[in-house]
């Protein structure tokens, strides 16, 4: 009888045992959003170089960046600068006409293309009369902004530089952030570097 009531008792416990597992692996089975988390980025030293003597234009840029694509038919050339470790180009445009209205136009108009997904376009215009470089660079924020900057620079009579800078993927604002924070300070640079050639 003692042996009945042992068992008995053992087969409560049992019981019990389970139970509290059950009821412990039976919780809320939902699940919750958590925060996207995103890579870390290691970002190489800035250091740069000046860009091909063959183009009508000499500018710095980084040595992690490379020239590629390069055409010309003499007064224009197309060239884009590319960024492979991010994944992002600055398409370049040199024309040599007298249509300069007409050119600042189309840049205005091609910044201004982002506007329905834009935050904000700030428009900060720049001057190096030493080098005869005058231009508007177009500061484009938003969360799904193909193209964050875009800049034209001309002279004062017929050379017109364009440039527009594009992320190869979709646009997500949070973890593109840190990398065009980084890539402005060269873009800016590039801006501040930037001459014509001699004929």
């Amino acid at each position: 009888m003692q042996t009945s009531h042992v068992q008995y008792l053992i087969l409560v416990i049992t019981f019990f045992v389970l139970g509290l597992m059950m009821f412990a692996c039976s919780k809320d089975d939902k699940s919750y959003p958590r925060p996207r988390g995103y890579f870390r980025i290691d970002f190489p030293l800035k250091t740069y170089q000046a860009s091909s003597s063959i183009l009508p234009f000499q500018f710095d840029h980084p040595t992690y960046s490379q020239l590629t694509q390069t055409k010309s038919d003499g007064q224009q050339w197309q060239t884009n600068l590319e960024f492979p470790r991010f994944n992002a180009t600055l398409h370049c445009a040199y024309l040599n006409d007298s249509n300069l209205t007409e050119h600042i136009r189309f840049a205005k108009t091609m910044a201004y293309k982002h506007k329905s997904t834009a935050q904000s376009i700030d428009e900060i215009p720049f001057r190096n009369d030493s080098s005869n470089v005058f231009g508007l660079l177009y500061d484009i924020r938003g969360e799904k902004v193909a193209s964050n900057y875009s800049f034209y620079i001309m002279d004062s009579s017929s050379r017109f530089f364009r440039g527009s800078f594009y992320f190869n993927q979709t646009p997500n604002s949070d973890s593109l952030k840190p990398v065009l924070a980084f890539l402005k300070k060269d873009l800016d640079r590039l801006i501040q570097s930037f001459s014509w050639s001699t004929d």
